[in-house]
């Protein structure tokens, strides 16, 4: 399991990608960010919200 701190940078970050995607959803950011540094796949049963921030993420739905 991954466990990953938000930092005052990533939270800047995920205050930056919810303004460009238009979205307050700070969670699913979050992850998004974190997917995108590890290149990682995002496994999640509500794949839309993710696919709103970011369209490029590899997601697997549970």
């Amino acid at each position: 399991m991954l466990v990953e701190d938000l930092t005052l940078a990533r939270a800047q970050a995920v205050g930056v990608l919810c303004g460009l995607r238009d979205t307050d959803d700070v969670i699913d950011a979050f992850v998004a960010l974190i997917a995108r540094q590890y290149g990682g796949t995002v496994v999640t049963s509500d794949p839309s919200d993710l696919r709103r921030i970011d369209p490029a993420l590899e997601i697997a739905t549970a």
